[in-house]
């Protein structure tokens, strides 16, 4: 199996903004959309089990671009996604990307 860089991926989640974003190191970009798309559902449902009165939320899945930056995925964008998973792949197997 390709070990990918432990740092390369995040997900990111701001349960309720303005606060300061929890984030989590995730294995490749569709493991972080899995974990974003269940943190989404965790905070509905805790809003429509009256968990919670109310949330304004945000989140993401970043990785590092070419230029070591945090970029974010653009999770409605399968070309995008392909494209940032043949960077790191070629990024684990040592190639520049």
């Amino acid at each position: 199996m390709l070990e990918l860089w432990a740092n390369d991926v995040k997900v990111w989640w701001i349960p309720q903004v303005p606060m300061k974003a929890f984030e989590y190191y995730v294995p490749d970009v569709r493991t972080g959309l899995l974990l974003l798309d269940a943190l989404a559902l965790y905070d509905l449902f805790q809003y429509d089990n009256r968990i919670k009165p109310d949330y304004a939320n945000v989140g993401g899945v970043a990785y590092k671009d070419e230029n070591g930056e945090w970029t974010d995925v653009d999770e409605n964008d399968p070309e995008d996604i392909a494209n940032i998973e043949i960077l790191l792949v070629a990024r684990a197997n040592g190639q520049d990307g």
